[in-house]
């Protein structure tokens, strides 16, 4: 059973998985070693990973936890849990597709909390699903001390127009008026095996807004990258940051 659509992109501040994914995943930076297992079936899969790292000088052991399944007598709907060794517990809703007024969309929601059913965060979201402009807008609540509450509005927007793919995405602070994060996209398919790359991206979380006088305080990390498919099992890449 494949991934709903709402948790295809894990985390959600990012963009779909390209070809420039081999900087990230198939190289080994802090991670040492890692184990996957997935058991799959018709209507649920699990998927359990022990990682050794690297942390401060220290070996950590870290374990994560999925597990997905269709609900009986709702078509399309699906649960979904994630537990990591890190104190954190996630359980997720999926509405499916659903088509109205000639669009197809998408509604979930999630619930985030550690161990002790602390820390806690809601979300709701709808997403356009379209192959040629997806737009996801997820609003986010999170407790913080005491009974106070914060509130965050999460986009994303990916355009693909024959060869060209753009791609936005931002994180709004609504209780402390703060553009937290804002992302580009830009990538060009040569060709079915040839992709270039450009991302300008925000380094984390900001604590205060950029300067709108100053496009230089919006991104603080760029890169371009080059990426050629040799065959099914081999990739070759160039990135420049």
């Amino acid at each position: 059973m494949s991934k709903p659509q709402s948790i295809n992109i894990d985390p959600w501040v990012g963009f779909p998985r390209y070809s420039d994914s081999i900087f990230g995943d198939d190289f080994v930076h802090n991670t040492l070693f890692a184990c996957k297992v997935a058991a799959k079936g018709a209507r649920s899969t699990i998927n359990i990973k022990e990682s050794i790292a690297n942390k401060g000088g220290n070996l950590a052991v870290a374990d994560d936890v999925k597990f997905w399944f269709t609900l009986p007598g709702q078509r399309g709907h699906t649960l979904y849990a994630r537990i990591k060794s890190n104190n954190y517990v996630k359980l997720h809703y999926d509405m499916g597709t659903k088509h109205l007024k000639n669009r197809d969309w998408n509604f979930y929601g999630s619930l985030v909390c550690n161990k002790s059913l602390q820390n806690l965060v809601f979300k709701l979201g709808a997403c356009h699903v379209s192959p040629k402009c997806n737009s996801d807008n997820r609003f986010r609540i999170q407790s913080s001390t005491g009974s106070d509450y914060s509130y965050f509005w999460n986009h994303r927007t990916v355009i693909n127009h024959n060869k060209w793919t753009f791609g936005l995405l931002g994180v709004y602070d609504i209780s402390h008026n703060i553009c937290q994060k804002s992302n580009l996209l830009l990538k060009y398919s040569h060709d079915a095996n040839t992709d270039v790359i450009l991302r300008a991206d925000t380094d984390g979380f900001r604590k205060r807004s950029p300067s709108i006088t100053d496009w230089k305080t919006w991104f603080d990390v760029y890169s371009f990258d080059l990426i050629r498919k040799i065959n099914d099992t081999t990739r070759i890449g160039f990135e420049v940051n």
